[in-house]
C-alpha cells in the first residue's frame, strides 16, 4: 500500500512539473503584453535562448512605425554573433521568421539568407520574432547548433486622436470678469487605419499603452499658429483618453477668439520620440470643419459725456 501511495505521489508530481513546465513554455512561446504598458518592459521585447526561461532586455526593440506615400519605410538589420559561447567561429548561419496562431508557434526559414545581417525592410506595426542558428563548417562536415536565439521587438501603430469640448462649454468671457466656469476638453485616441501585421503573436489594444497628452490653444487667424501653452497642459495617463479642465485662464489674456488643440504621444518610457514628427499626433477640439471658440473679448472702458442739442 506504501508502495502505491509513493508512486501515486510520484506520478502527481511528475504531472504537476509537466503541468508547470507546459504553463511556462505557454506564457514563454508567444509575447504578451502586460496591461497597462508604462513602459517597455510591458510588452515583453528582447532575447530569447532556446525558446524558455527570462527574456533579456534589448535596445532598439521598439519602434515607430514611419511611412511615405503609404508604404512603410520601418525597418532595422538584426545581427547574429560571430562567435559562440566558447569562441568557436560560425560559417554560416539560418534564420528563421516565427508565427504564432494562438496555440502553436510556427518558424518558416528565411530562404537565401545565410549571414550574420539580416536585414528587414517595409515593416507594419505589431510584434516580430525571428530565431537564428549557427553553423560551422569543418572541411566536409557542417554543424549546426542544436542552440538558438529568439528575438522579439515591436512596431507602434500610429495612433488617430479627437477631441471634443464637453457639452455646455462656456462660448466666451470678458477680461477682467469673476473667473469664468471651467472649460472642460475631452480626447479619446484609437489607432489609425494603419492596421498590425496578419497571422502573429496578439497585439495590445491602444488603450493597454500610456499615453501622454498636451493641450494648447492657437488664436484663430494667426498665421503663425503659435502655440499658448496652458496650465497644466501635459499628463501622461493609461488609457487612450484624457479629460483636460481649463481653470485658470492667464494665458488667454489678449483678447482673441481661441481654438483648442490636444498632442498625443506614447509615453518617453516606451519609445522616445525625439523630436520625430510621424511619432506625434494632434487633433483640434471640435474638428477642423465646425472647431470649438472660445471668444475672450476686452472689457470697454468708460464712456464719456457731453452735454449737446441744449434747449433753454
Amino acid at each position: 500500500m506504501e508502495s502505491k501511495l509513493k508512486l501515486l505521489k510520484t506520478g502527481l508530481l511528475a504531472l504537476f512539473l509537466c503541468a508547470l513546465s507546459n504553463s511556462s513554455w505557454a506564457q514563454l512561446v508567444a509575447p504578451v503584453p502586460v496591461a497597462p504598458i508604462a513602459n517597455k518592459t510591458g510588452l515583453g521585447l528582447g532575447t530569447l535562448n532556446d525558446g524558455v526561461g527570462t527574456v533579456t532586455d534589448q535596445v532598439n526593440t521598439v519602434l515607430f512605425y514611419k511611412e511615405s506615400a503609404g508604404v512603410s519605410e520601418t525597418g532595422l538589420t538584426l545581427q547574429a554573433s560571430l562567435t559562440d559561447a566558447s569562441a568557436l567561429t560560425f560559417t554560416s548561419y539560418k534564420w528563421y521568421k516565427m508565427s504564432y496562431d494562438g496555440t502553436t508557434e510556427t518558424p518558416t526559414e528565411v530562404t537565401g539568407q545565410t549571414t550574420r545581417d539580416l536585414a528587414l525592410t517595409a515593416l507594419q506595426p505589431g510584434y516580430y520574432k525571428y530565431r537564428v542558428y549557427g553553423l560551422v563548417e569543418d572541411g566536409t562536415v557542417l554543424c549546426q547548433s542544436e542552440e538558438f536565439q529568439d528575438i522579439v521587438f515591436f512596431v507602434l501603430r500610429p495612433l488617430a486622436p479627437t477631441a471634443g469640448a464637453a457639452s455646455g462649454s462656456l462660448p466666451g468671457f470678458c477680461i477682467g470678469d469673476a473667473t469664468p466656469a471651467p472649460l472642460v476638453l475631452d480626447a479619446s485616441v484609437a489607432f489609425s487605419a494603419v492596421p498590425y501585421q496578419g497571422g502573429s503573436y496578439p497585439n495590445p489594444a491602444v488603450g493597454d499603452f500610456e499615453l501622454t497628452y498636451r493641450w494648447y490653444a492657437v488664436k484663430k487667424g494667426d498665421a503663425s499658429a503659435t502655440q499658448i501653452n496652458l496650465p497644466t497642459n501635459t499628463v501622461t495617463d493609461d488609457g487612450a483618453a484624457n479629460t483636460f479642465t481649463l481653470s485658470d485662464y492667464s494665458a488667454l489674456s489678449d483678447p482673441a477668439t481661441y481654438h483648442f488643440y490636444v498632442e498625443v504621444q506614447y509615453s518617453e518610457a516606451i519609445k522616445q520620440r525625439d523630436n520625430r514628427p510621424h511619432a506625434l499626433w494632434t487633433a483640434q477640439v471640435g474638428g477642423a470643419t465646425t472647431p470649438y471658440e472660445l471668444i475672450v473679448s476686452p472689457k470697454p472702458g468708460r464712456p464719456s459725456i457731453t452735454i449737446e442739442a441744449v434747449n433753454d
